[in-house]
């Protein structure tokens, strides 16, 4: 059956929506520590099985500017059920709280909650 797009299309445009988010929790505080890292890389695969180890080197290697966070999570709002929503603001938490939380990421993740309606 033709469903009008491309499922492969779709799930790349998932994974770098995501990933998005990853580098801007991850960049909220101005620094990229090992405990961060060490979350990230621990994580990952249950919440982002495309999200591999070289991959996401990739994606650091080429990171030069300021992640959209809040465009990405709108993004998904329509594409993620509230089961997902839930699992993935609980995956950004860990990876914020893995070293000290700070206000930038604690901000970024108040308005993960509205944007996805979630409690």
């Amino acid at each position: 059956m033709n469903w009008g797009f491309d499922m492969t299309e779709q799930l790349n445009e998932r994974t770098i929506l995501l990933a998005e988010m990853v580098l801007g929790i991850l960049s909220a505080d101005d620094r990229l520590s090992r405990d961060e890292l060490r979350a990230l890389r621990d994580m990952a695969p249950q919440y982002i099985n495309q999200l591999n180890g070289q991959l996401f080197d990739r994606m650091l290697d080429g990171f030069n500017g300021v992640p959209e966070f809040y465009l990405a999570s709108k993004k998904l709002n329509d594409v993620l059920s509230n089961e997902e929503k839930i699992g993935y603001y609980n995956f950004f938490e860990a990876i914020a709280e893995s070293d000290e939380l700070d206000p930038r990421e604690e901000e970024l993740l108040n308005q993960l909650k509205g944007t996805w309606g979630l409690k």
